[in-house]
């Protein structure tokens, strides 16, 4: 597999085709899982293969339907370059009046010194997503550069995003930003890579894993060494003690979701995936299942792709996963060929998420509808008429 991208990549040059951005991810995750470095992963059990199994069909459903993306120059005539400004203020002004709001009422985690404070149980219910269409902010301010050549609104998004999200304490949304932002110019100004650029691209990959260990120890108040060791159940002579919190938030959740395969149960025929997409919803309340029995550690628990599947469809989940995988590049396809719904939805959204699907589940969330109708909205407001 890991041959067989490495081969789309040399011939398309395309490093934001699904079957590279999305695929290489989570090879290297189930490889760095294969290596067992850790007393909580257990690679050598059926269950292991079953999982195994359902990426396999994800990634054949992916690469059945490769589009390919054009030499071609994006200009969104069709789109009012006023009303674009106006959303994108709208949407960073909104992103920040709610996080001051939030912030008067709980102090943010970083800040805090109140114990097990994180970005999980801080903001307001509902509204706080709203924080995260910082994201769509970003695409449509690079497409504003575009437009107009006019690069501020960026750089306010970019630092609005970076000190909210440090400021949370979120990791993930950090890297979501950066991410977004960097394929969001490479589509929009059709830019593929060089051997420079890639060079360059390895660097800041560095420099994520980097600013990534740094955040991981503030959110774990400074554990470090022998602490770290014990916690991830990692032999001090595989790996230094900076290395060991990445290779197991990596790999954990594998196991976690290889913990679920074996202890599969019920089929819940996507009531699951659908209650997790409603506001202040739990379906493991629901539902009568708790995730939490199957974290190989309490303080890991995340659940990687394609649990969602797994809960909802059972060992019926890799049929369910030819589909999805083909979708991922549907959207793709629609991106490429100047859809504004579809650039900002993929670029914003599906991109990011589905690069970070070997970390954590979660594309099929209250997220999801909110970006889903927030970019309709946007759209339909900014299109030229008459």
């Amino acid at each position: 597999m890991v041959t067989l991208i490495f081969i789309d990549f040399y011939i398309t040059r395309d490093h934001l085709s699904p079957s590279i951005a999305v695929c290489l991810p989570i090879v290297i995750s189930v490889f760095l899982f294969s290596l067992g470095l850790s007393d909580l992963l257990d690679v050598n059990s059926v269950e292991f293969f079953f999982y195994y199994i359902c990426i396999l069909m994800f990634f054949i459903g992916m690469y059945k339907t490769r589009p390919k993306r054009i030499l071609k120059s994006y200009n969104f005539s069709n789109y009012n370059r006023s009303k674009i400004k106006l959303v994108i203020i709208f949407t960073q002004l909104s992103a920040l009046l709610i996080f001051i709001i939030e912030s008067l009422i709980v102090t943010p985690p970083l800040l805090s010194s109140t114990p097990n404070l994180n970005y999980m149980n801080f903001g307001l219910p509902i509204i706080h997503h709203a924080i995260s269409l910082l994201n769509v902010s970003c695409v449509l301010s690079i497409i504003y550069i575009k437009l107009s050549g006019k690069k501020y609104l960026f750089y306010f998004n970019s630092i609005l995003s970076l000190c909210i999200f440090t400021l949370l304490t979120q990791r993930l949304s950090i890297l979501i930003a950066i991410i977004v932002s960097y394929c969001t110019y490479s589509l929009v100004f059709n830019v593929y890579l060089t051997k420079r650029k890639f060079l360059n691209l390895v660097l800041l990959s560095i420099l994520f894993i980097g600013m990534f260990i740094l955040l991981g120890e503030s959110r774990l108040g400074g554990i470090k060494g022998s602490a770290i060791y014990e916690m991830t159940e990692i032999n001090s002579d595989s790996m230094p003690s900076y290395l060991a919190l990445p290779y197991i938030y990596i790999t954990i959740g594998i196991q976690n979701t290889v913990n679920y395969i074996a202890g599969f149960e019920s089929i819940y025929f996507g009531l699951s995936g659908l209650l997790r997409t409603l506001p202040l919803v739990s379906p493991d309340d629901l539902l009568g299942y708790n995730l939490s029995n199957y974290q190989a550690r309490f303080n890991f628990t995340t659940f990687a792709f394609p649990h969602l599947m797994i809960v909802d469809f059972g060992y019926f989940a890799p049929a369910l996963l030819l589909f999805f995988g083909w979708f991922i590049n549907f959207a793709y396809y629609r991106a490429i060929y100047e859809n504004l719904f579809w650039v900002v939805f993929y670029l914003s959204f599906i991109l990011p998420q589905s690069i970070f699907l070997f970390f954590a589940d979660n594309f099929f969330s209250t997220t999801l509808i909110i970006y889903l109708i927030y970019i309709y909205m946007v759209c339909y407001f900014i299109r030229k008429r008459g």
